[in-house]
């Protein structure tokens, strides 16, 4: 059962429909009740439950109705209603907690048959909301590139919504050569403005330039503050950006887009710009691993061997699974990173070329070899480019993953592991028919 939302509504009623559906064949009848409650914890508002609408009531609450689901219903068919009681009350966004229970038929797992229905509320001025974002610092001292924030609204309104944003110093300093010290290599530029969402129109971004600086330091971080809205109010006015420093030892990269969202079965394409330093060239990598972790493990682990110009799929050799998370990159044996363990230990797939019509798959994620390229920038260049197409199967929706690159060259030395993009998969949300009566 997939988490879902819906606007309550001023008056009347309207219905929160959260999709049920299957993994695999269902060759047999599914039975089973289902319940909803109004959700408590840390970050959820509980929606109030009663058995008919009436002042102060959310939901029309219900415990352990029985359904039965016939064999083969499609995808696509089913979801669980809930009765949702409008009113004109400014208040925050409120949870229901949605379970099926006593299953009979198929299996459940990881908590796949609880969900999360949100009541939006939909009263007084629209909130304001700026997002939190992750971004690799470009490789060469003095190099830009842009991050990009959005400022969304909880809902459209006929009328245009303007707000003011600032950056503010955090670990990471912006560019002020007339400050006292100077800062002269800094890790971003200062910007300030007005952010304007037109009418109807649920969002809009604005970027700040992220700077390199040549060095290799830990993770740094700036703040957006939102100030000053007009048709609307403030619900999370300050967005942090986190800057992955990707300055190696046998080289840098950059890879974009540094934040990405999709469903599942959708494609995305993810480019990797690796520079090696100048007293090498880009024929003396070895390998680039890339690594999609998270959610439910290791979802993918693929290899590009520089000599072949194939990609294969790796995984750990020593019965521990692709899951071990032991910061193992591109193989080889790193007396820099002892954690890290032997090439024995890693087993790749023979590999594939750019451009066939292979696709490198696991249960949970996907590389497509036809989308799939690699450039150079000449025998005696500094960089190499890999453009890679993947997608995500859907056990792997409802989850986020972070794109990890090692690398190794033809001397021996190795990069670790290091976070390069985050990657969310959406759960499905499809307008669907009622579960049983």
């Amino acid at each position: 059962i997939d988490d879902a939302s819906v606007f309550e509504g001023n008056a009347g009623t309207s219905i929160l429909r959260l999709p049920v559906r299957f993994s695999g064949a269902q060759p047999n009848t599914v039975t089973g009740t289902v319940s909803v409650i109004g959700l408590t914890g840390v970050g959820f508002s509980p929606a109030t439950g009663g058995t008919a609408c009436g002042p102060g009531i959310d939901f029309v609450q219900f415990t352990n109705v029985p359904f039965s689901i016939p064999p083969n219903t499609p995808n696509g068919t089913l979801s669980v209603n809930i009765l949702v009681c409008g009113d004109a009350v400014v208040e925050p966004n409120e949870h229901l907690f949605v379970s099926l229970n006593s299953v009979v038929g198929a299996q459940c797992f990881e908590g796949n048959c609880n969900a999360v229905g949100t009541l939006l509320d939909d009263d007084g001025p629209p909130r304001l909301s700026i997002n939190s974002i992750s971004v690799s610092e470009p490789v060469a001292l003095g190099a830009a590139r842009t991050a990009s924030f959005t400022v969304s609204l909880n809902r459209t309104i006929n009328q245009p919504v303007s707000v003011n944003f600032a950056t503010r110093n955090s670990s990471a300093r912006a560019t002020c050569p007339l400050c006292s010290p100077a800062i002269v290599f800094g890790d971003y530029r200062a910007s300030s403005g007005t952010v304007t969402i037109a009418a109807n129109t649920p969002s809009n971004t604005f970027n700040v330039t992220v700077l390199g600086d040549g060095f290799q330091e830990s993770t740094e971080s700036f703040f957006v503050d939102l100030s000053a809205p007009v048709n609307a109010v403030i619900a999370v006015g300050t967005g942090r950006a986190s800057i992955q420093d990707t300055t190696l030892s046998i080289g840098g990269f950059e890879l974009s887009p540094d934040n990405a969202q999709l469903r599942a079965d959708e494609q995305q394409a993810f480019s990797v710009n690796w520079t090696v330093p100048d007293n090498l060239v880009w024929r003396n990598l070895k390998s680039i691993d890339l690594r999609l972790r998270g959610g439910h493990g290791t979802a993918l682990w693929v290899r590009w061997d520089e000599a072949s110009n194939r990609f294969g799929l790796c995984q750990r050799g020593n019965g521990g699974g692709a899951d071990d998370d032991d910061g193992a990159g591109a193989g080889g044996v790193n007396n820099t990173h002892p954690a890290r363990s032997s090439a024995a230990s890693i087993v790749c797939t023979p590999g594939e070329l750019p451009g066939s019509a292979a696709v490198l798959s696991t249960a949970l994620a996907r590389l497509h070899m036809a989308h799939t390229t690699v450039t150079g920038s000449g025998p005696t260049g500094q960089g190499v480019v890999l453009k890679l197409m993947l997608s995500l199967t859907g056990k792997a929706a409802g989850h986020s993953y972070r794109l990890e690159l090692a690398a190794a060259d033809d001397f021996g030395n190795l990069d670790a592991f290091v976070k390069a993009s985050e990657l969310r998969v959406l759960r499905a949300d499809h307008r669907q028919a009622r579960l049983g009566d």
